[in-house]
């Protein structure tokens, strides 16, 4: 009878805890993160790895960047424009093969003697969730954006989170 007893305290426990876990990892956002577009491959693949790096250690994501056998969902198109319905409808699509809840998408622009960099989060429903920009004359003075861009969309999510 003790045995019986111990052992169903121990399942009761397992459960519990297998329960807690789920429920945490749940409590964690998902974002994925498609290649930015921009003047060349190299700096858009650069950028938005940052982007993802940034994000995955600030805690508060789940990050998905479609490497490896995903990545083919995300060469199957070229997007002409961040703000197009067909770069957002193609995003949106992304988004749910990865099953993420958000998407962070990334454009390039040289205007004039300038770089400018904007980005923009979307859910799955098509909602814009975040947006940021800031201009740059060279690719290195980026990364000091890079943190305030980041925390910017966290709390815009978190903002988005508690209206629902």
């Amino acid at each position: 009878m003790r045995k019986k007893i111990l052992y169903i305290l121990l399942v009761l426990t397992v459960i519990c805890s297998s329960a807690f876990a789920k429920s945490n990892y749940d409590s964690v956002k998902s974002i994925g993160i498609i290649t930015f577009q921009g003047p060349d491959d190299e700096t858009n693949v650069a950028l938005s790895s940052l982007f993802a790096i940034k994000l995955a250690n600030s805690g508060n994501f789940n990050v998905i960047s479609g490497k490896g056998e995903k990545s083919q969902i995300e060469s199957e198109n070229t997007y002409s424009s961040l703000y197009s319905s067909d770069y957002e409808n193609e995003a949106i699509r992304i988004a749910k093969k990865l099953d993420v809840s958000y998407i962070l998408l990334g454009q390039i622009n040289r205007l004039g003697d300038k770089n400018k960099l904007m980005i923009r989060v979307i859910d799955v429903k098509g909602n814009h969730i975040a947006g940021a920009q800031c201009s740059f004359e060279e690719y290195e003075d980026i990364e000091r954006w890079i943190d305030s861009m980041c925390m910017k969309i966290s709390s815009d999510i978190d903002s988005n989170n508690s209206q629902y």
